[in-house]
């Protein structure tokens, strides 16, 4: 019967054309949020303890970082090593001593997975001991701020980071658009039909507050005096999109950013604005399992990982947002919003290196991320005309059957 014909040729043509259902569209079931919290950043950041020959207690120190590390250091992004100046000069921590011309040591050098660095401590009058050491590793992983991030960024949507300026004005009206952005996003539901349900939760860093240095530098927000910056975290504290700043610190800008986490496809949006830096941090014993009850995602289970691994590339692909490594070269350039979820592409000023910096970031521009409709990839918009044509035909060849079998009946 050539209804039966025409259906039993459909059905079998729908898998040769990928075409397996509206899910085909999709890449992944978790959101970006959710699958935030599965990824451990492969780039840590360095914390260098450099050495010279005649170092007082050379070998003591060695042990004592080593034991420290597996104390303070496990479950964190931030690894510890032991530079000699004098068995290895060509070591990027051995020139930056020579540049800034440290005399005395042991010397504490942290580096940045894209190489920018800062000196954390120099050496004690009173010699190092197993007590410094451990002091010092501490602070690269703990502070009050970053407690507070911890205890927050899975409870909530994500955290905003702002840091405030001297002028009163321009920090009110930076509250004001992220009070704003928060009310918009709280309760909505997202691409993955969840409900946000409890919105993003806002710190303010004390200024000049040297506990939280090492945070505000790997923001790169050490010694910001120019006006109010926002920082988006999520997952495990990385950074989402750009420093927002200037002209584009906006309720709409910053709610695009908020609507983002909850979308899923990779390949709909530009993948740097997930790619920014993360924090230094340790995570508690308890991180994990409260993602599992409230971010519903197993970050734990092989299972997970495997599903959420093709869209979690741009970890390597991407060093972070373009311009000076923060995104801040994106903003203050005149660029004005076009919409209510979308902006226009903005040009980048040229990257300045910082002391010890040791690479740049591609120079390249950077998309905001565009409403959904509009950012639809080719493939996935020629898979659902043909999802709905196909759909069309077995309706067709399905009605088509009946009205032939109805009319032999009658006859």
């Amino acid at each position: 019967m050539p209804g039966k014909r025409l259906l039993l040729l459909v059905l079998c043509a729908m898998p040769m054309l990928g075409v397996t259902g509206p899910a085909a569209v999709v890449a992944c079931p978790y959101s970006f949020r959710q699958a935030g919290f599965a990824e451990l950043d492969p780039r840590p950041y360095s914390a260098c303890f450099v050495l010279r020959e005649t170092t007082a207690g050379r070998e003591s120190l060695s042990q004592w970082i080593r034991e420290a590390s597996l104390e303070v250091l496990l479950g964190s992004n931030v690894v510890a090593t032991t530079v000699d100046m004098d068995q290895e000069p060509s070591h990027r921590a051995a020139d930056l001593c020579k540049s800034l011309g440290i005399a005395t040591f042991p010397a504490v050098l942290l580096f940045s997975p894209d190489g920018r660095s800062m000196v954390a401590a120099e050496a004690p009058q009173d010699g190092a001991s197993r007590d410094w050491v451990t002091s010092q590793l501490e602070k690269m992983v703990r502070s009050p701020l970053r407690e507070e991030i911890v205890r927050n960024i899975v409870r909530n949507w994500c955290v905003v980071l702002l840091m405030e300026g001297e002028d009163a004005e321009q920090n009110r009206r930076a509250r004001a658009a992220i009070e704003s952005a928060v009310r918009r996003i709280t309760g909505s539901i997202t691409e993955t039909g969840l409900t946000v349900q409890d919105g993003p939760y806002l710190v303010l860093p004390s200024p000049g507050a040297a506990q939280e240095r090492v945070l505000l530098w790997s923001l790169g927000l050490e010694g910001e005096e120019a006006g109010p910056a926002v920082v988006v975290l999520f997952g495990r504290g990385r950074q989402l999109g750009p420093v927002f700043k200037g002209p584009l610190m906006t309720a709409d800008a910053l709610h695009e950013a908020f609507y983002l986490l909850g979308r899923r496809c990779v390949c709909t949006v530009d993948r740097r604005w997930l790619s920014g830096r993360s924090i230094p941090l340790k995570y508690p014993a308890w991180f994990e399992d409260e993602v599992l009850r409230r971010a519903q995602i197993d970050v734990s289970s092989p299972e997970v990982k495997l599903q959420i691994a093709p869209g979690m590339r741009w970890l390597s692909a991407y060093p972070g947002p373009a311009g000076d490594g923060n995104g801040s070269a994106l903003l203050g350039t005149g660029a004005m919003v076009t919409g209510p979820l979308g902006y226009t592409e903005i040009a980048l000023a040229p990257h300045n290196g910082g002391p010890g910096a040791t690479s740049s970031v591609p120079q390249v521009a950077l998309r905001p991320p565009q409403p959904i409709e509009s950012t639809l990839s080719f493939v996935a918009q020629i898979r659902r005309v043909v999802f709905f044509l196909v759909t069309a035909l077995v309706l067709v060849a399905v009605l088509g059957s009946v009205a032939v079998m109805l009319k032999r009946r009658n006859a």
